[in-house]
């Protein structure tokens, strides 16, 4: 890519001969100090020697690609810089400057290149963190040896990285909370549904009307239609948006990324989703698509110090609007896009109080099973959970025995259902298969 028009920057040293030429013309000319007038014509003489310096068309053709311009968190992506000599003669060694980020970026040592030749270096760019990473400019800057003016040459746009979020694959027959609420395709028996699946002989009991009579006919037999339930299950997940409801930046990454686990299964098995991150919803037509919002999505920011169990009930109750707490507001919106699902998951963190969460799994309309998934391992500044021992030699060599265990071997995670409401808690991402378990139960 060719470079674009150089901008040139004149530097505080610069802008000092600047003032003191014309004000020692002055004195000169006023006064008659043969000293200023030297001094004027001399800084002026550098002033024009500097800006003649920095002048000359831009010798370089300079290209920044990325193989890839998604990566998920831990891992990179890798691009390349391309730079070709496209004037008539030999160029000395340069530099090139790449910014990438909120860093400092770095250096590219372009050696001599003779005319019409390239050079190449290849980019690793690092994914530490879930987000947008933007790689360049590339940029070249020019001086004059007394620093006086330097000239910047941008040669290739900036190019950006979406980072993923992490996701685990939840397959269907073991997913348990996405499972089947109102019959997805799942072959069984759906006497007069909406599409045929094949021909089975009469038995009795069966409803006369489903009898297929011109087959019968055929077949000396009676027949009669076995159809299939294609109705999908409309799903509804919401993302907490409150930065009061999590504990720290990790736990906001792992509220993401089950947020888009769950999504990805939902979508995966041909259900209906909706996701909502905070007040904006995130498109699911592709997988890459959903993957990308999450990356472009702004992560709440959790201020500083302990605030779990903060805000309890007052005593007019869960439905009080002196009681109303950050969590309400995800409640509302259950409420609100919530017409129609058969489950409304809700993602929060660990510091909400356990009647806000009971409160949030309330919230689902009526007729659909409702899951609220605290992130985090809900831990205090002291290490103590608000609902379990601190002590870790009190607790049974069964239940250290079962962190060991692989992720799918894990039990369920803590759990507190009533009916078709549960509250479940993720303290990793590895745990969400169980939590997935326990909230299907």
């Amino acid at each position: 890519m060719t470079s674009t028009a150089p901008t040139v920057r004149v530097t505080p040293a610069g802008a000092l001969a600047l003032v003191v030429v014309p004000a020692a013309a002055v004195v000169h000319r006023v006064l008659g100090w043969a000293e200023a007038g030297a001094l004027a014509a001399g800084l002026g003489l550098v002033l024009a020697v500097a800006a003649l310096g920095v002048l000359g068309r831009a010798p370089y053709a300079v290209t920044l690609s990325l193989g890839d311009a998604r990566a998920v968190v831990g891992g990179r992506a890798v691009g390349a810089v391309r730079v070709r000599n496209r004037s008539r003669r030999r160029t000395l060694p340069h530099r090139l400057r790449l910014a990438a980020g909120s860093g400092p970026g770095a250096e590219l040592a372009v050696p001599a290149l003779p005319p019409g030749e390239g050079w190449e270096e290849l980019l690793v760019v690092p994914a530490p963190r879930r987000g947008r990473v933007v790689v360049g400019p590339v940029a070249a800057e020019r001086g004059e040896t007394l620093g006086l003016v330097r000239r910047t040459v941008r040669y290739a746009p900036a190019v950006e990285v979406l980072v993923h979020p992490r996701t685990l694959d939840l397959p269907a027959g073991r997913a348990g909370l996405l499972r089947d609420l109102e019959g997805v395709a799942d072959r069984a028996s759906a006497d007069l549904s909406q599409s045929f699946h094949a021909l089975r002989e009469y038995v009795a009991g069966d409803d006369r009307r489903a009898i297929h009579w011109r087959s019968s006919a055929r077949l000396g037999t009676l027949l009669v239609r076995q159809d299939e339930d294609v109705r999908r299950t409309r799903v509804l997940l919401l993302l907490a948006e409150d930065p009061a409801l999590w504990a720290d930046a990790d736990e906001v990454e792992t509220g993401v990324s089950v947020l888009a686990s769950l999504a990805l299964q939902a979508m995966a098995e041909g259900r209906e989703v909706a996701v909502l991150a905070g007040d904006e919803r995130l498109p699911t037509t592709t997988r890459t698509a959903l993957l990308d919002a999450c990356a472009r999505f702004e992560a709440p920011v959790p201020p500083a110090g302990d605030r779990r169990d903060v805000a309890p009930p007052t005593a007019g109750g869960a439905d009080d609007p002196a009681d109303a707490g950050p969590l309400d507001a995800v409640a509302r919106r259950a409420r609100r896009h919530g017409g129609g699902a058969a489950l409304v998951v809700v993602v929060t963190g660990s510091t909400a109080a356990p009647h806000a969460l009971v409160r949030a799994a309330h919230a689902a309309p009526a007729g659909a099973r409702a899951v609220v998934l605290t992130c985090g391992d809900g831990q205090r500044p002291d290490g103590q959970r608000p609902d379990e021992q601190r002590a870790d030699e009190q607790r049974p060599d069964e239940q250290r025995a079962d962190e060991q265990r692989p992720d799918d071997e894990r039990p369920a995670a803590p759990t507190h259902a009533v009916g078709h409401r549960a509250v479940l808690r993720v303290a990793a991402l590895a745990d969400l298969p169980a939590a997935t378990r326990a909230g299907a139960a």
